[in-house]
């Protein structure tokens, strides 16, 4: 029999099911833009795009669930999808659990409410520079770039879907030139996010993701996972969690090395689009476990903390929590002088120190 979907879902719910404990996940789940990873496997033969998930490259592809809602919780749908590449295009087979379709055919790049999913890529690097190809429940397909309106996928894009009896699948074919990845050279991993909107006549709309969303109402946020190419297993791998933290100076305050007065004293660090809230330390200990330490919990990225004590060198650093529980790692370490009485800066010498890099 052609149709050989059973033996996937099967694997599917076992791989779902056996993840989750409570509405949010793991208690000890730990966030950051990069802590999703999934494998795209090369193939000879690659999938017919047709919707009907019984391809042999999808056999052997890596699988992945545990999609999330706005409230970054588990949803009431269940979606999972798989990729797989050869030289000429990404594919990604996508199967979504859904008791009611709400869809119909449009014109090429007309959205409205209704079923669809989404995958959004960055080949280069450049978050927020991503490519976005979503197809609704009747195969209507619409791309777009976020930094160019007038763009359009060449060479075109493939995609199919088909309802079943448990709810609709979805396959996609994204060539690599239309992505900006020449000649089938594929440079080390890309930022890739999976979303999908299930739409109800009778309850409000559930947007998930395979990813965290950001702050609330914020779809448009820079929350990625990594796509590997390759033969690699990522979940073998450990990886050290961090932040979309920038290196520009001018979104640090202080600089890295200032004196400052400690009366007047005023923190600040870049956005994180996924925080809820971010958790500063201050301390007069490199390793925040001696002498002084004081945290601060706050919404924004910014702190005007208790005057601290003059003639000192301060360290300091922070993280974010997003909506549902999950922490990122601190970020790195920075330093700061508070100048004692009359604004006088003091020189404070450490071993193996550098001079201020912003």
């Amino acid at each position: 029999m052609r149709y050989r979907l059973a033996p996937l879902a099967t694997l599917v719910y076992v791989a779902i099911v056996s993840g989750c404990k409570g509405d949010s996940g793991p208690p000890a789940a730990r966030f950051s833009p990069l802590s999703k990873e999934m494998v795209s496997r090369a193939v000879e033969s690659p999938p017919i795009i047709d919707a009907h998930l019984d391809d042999s490259a999808w056999q052997t592809s890596d699988v992945a669930g545990e999609f999330v809602n706005l409230q970054n919780e588990n949803p009431q749908a269940m979606t999972v999808w798989v990729v797989c590449h050869d030289t000429r295009s990404l594919y990604l087979g996508v199967l979504c659990r859904d008791g009611e379709l709400v869809t119909e055919m449009r014109e090429r790049d007309q959205t409205a409410s209704e079923d669809w999913m989404e995958v959004q890529v960055v080949a280069d690097g450049r978050l927020g520079n991503d490519y976005r190809f979503r197809v609704n429940a009747a195969g209507s397909r619409m791309d777009a770039r976020q930094k160019d309106e007038f763009w359009n996928a060449s060479p075109d894009w493939e995609a199919a879907t088909r309802e079943t009896e448990t709810g609709w699948t979805v396959e996609m074919a994204i060539p690599f030139l239309a992505v900006g990845a020449f000649g089938g050279i594929i440079p080390g991993a890309w930022f890739v996010r999976v979303l999908r909107s299930d739409t109800s006549r009778d309850e409000a709309t559930e947007m998930s993701s395979w990813t965290p969303f950001g702050r609330r109402g914020q779809l448009d946020t820079s929350v990625y996972g990594l796509l590997h190419f390759g033969s690699r297993n990522p979940k073998m791998a450990r990886r050290s969690v961090r932040m979309l933290e920038t290196d520009r100076p001018h979104f640090f305050r202080p600089g890295n090395g200032a004196t400052v007065d400690p009366v007047s004293l005023t923190m600040a660090w870049p956005n994180e689009p996924a925080a809820s809230v971010y958790e500063l330390q201050l301390s007069d200990s490199p390793r925040f476990s001696e002498g002084l330490t004081v945290s601060y919990t706050i919404d924004t990225p910014t702190c005007a903390p208790t005057p601290l004590p003059a003639g000192r060198q301060w360290y300091w650093r922070y993280r974010m929590r997003a909506y549902g529980g999950w922490v990122s790692g601190y970020s790195k370490i920075r330093t700061f002088l508070t100048s004692k009485s009359g604004g006088q800066p003091i020189q404070v010498a450490q071993p193996g120190d550098t001079a201020p890099t912003h």
